[in-house]
């Protein structure tokens, strides 16, 4: 598993963050969900079945799946998250829900072996006319910097010209829910750090409009969680955040100070900028006058002997 799937996978584990990422994407920031209706759930589903006197077996990984109380009705959610664009995602996201259901169905159908409590067709079936499926649901949250021009339905991996439109509405689709991060407008519906995730890498590609961030959330980029460090300096494929992580930890706390990263990494490309007369595409003169708006932003809440430090 690449580092990257490891540090994602194990951000949205936690069950504030996954309960926060539900309701700031899918109710608009309201409190739908709260930490405690968030059970885990095995992420690894295993289907088998009999190939003749062949055991046959196939293993379903989904990055995140967890079960979410909503006090009558519990949903089962699963995350897949991208950092490039996957070109058959309907179809992964499709064999995964159906390995939910699959796992769930083979699980009643042992119980009724055990209670030997079916009969007929539902004895066949392994599941009677009462029994029902906990239902499920896959977020896949794309992370890329370039906008997503993969399929986001089944039906859009097909070739449907010339086909009936009678026929073609029978044909069976299978839609996926796509949240893509850089481009997500609310970002402010979030209430953990993932406002804050989400916001740096919105406007990653904008160092101005960065910094202006920055700034504006500046007590919580003072004392950043590590999951957050690692998520932002990772998603936004910063080498120079991870190089000087540690030397950015705070002694209170144990949180990372990733104002006073983020203004390193910018007197640092300064210094490149000299050698090279610019630093890919933004002339010197353009990366004075940001680094000199950063600090001037930043040093509100990075003191100005920790900026003139560096």
């Amino acid at each position: 598993m690449q580092e990257k799937d490891v540090v994602s996978i194990e951000y949205f584990e936690e069950a504030e963050r996954f309960a926060d990422l539900l309701n700031g994407y899918m109710f608009g920031g309201d409190q739908i969900v709260k930490p405690e209706n968030v059970r885990e759930r095995n992420r690894i589903l295993t289907k088998t079945g009999h190939q003749g006197l062949r055991l046959e077996s196939k293993t379903v990984i989904r990055d995140v799946l967890c079960e979410v109380d909503f006090g009558f009705r519990v949903v089962l959610v699963s995350l897949e998250e991208q950092t490039d664009v996957h070109y058959a995602m309907p179809v992964r996201i499709m064999n995964g829900d159906a390995a939910v259901y699959h796992r769930q169905w083979k699980k009643k159908q042992k119980s009724h072996w055990r209670k030997k409590d079916l009969r007929g067709a539902e004895f066949l079936s392994g599941f009677s006319k009462k029994d029902k499926l906990l239902p499920t649901l896959t977020l896949v949250i794309y992370f890329g910097s370039k906008p997503w021009d993969g399929p986001k339905r089944l039906k859009d991996m097909m070739d449907l010209s010339n086909i009936p439109e009678s026929l073609k509405n029978r044909i069976a689709d299978y839609p996926m829910d796509l949240l893509e991060v850089r481009t997500f407008p609310h970002p402010e519906w979030f209430r953990t750090d993932i406002q804050q995730v989400f916001g740096f890498l919105k406007y990653a590609e904008d160092k101005e409009r960065l910094a202006e961030y920055v700034e504006k959330h500046a007590d919580t980029f003072s004392n950043l969680d590590e999951q957050a460090f690692d998520m932002i300096s990772m998603m936004s494929k910063s080498g120079e955040l991870k190089a000087v992580k540690e030397k950015y930890q705070n002694t209170k706390g144990g949180n990372y100070n990733m104002c006073k990263a983020i203004t390193e990494m910018i007197k640092d490309g300064e210094k490149r900028g000299e050698k090279r007369g610019e630093m890919k595409g933004i002339t010197l003169g353009q990366q004075k006058k940001l680094e000199e708006l950063v600090c001037k932003k930043l040093k509100k809440k990075c003191t100005v002997s920790q900026i003139a430090d560096m």
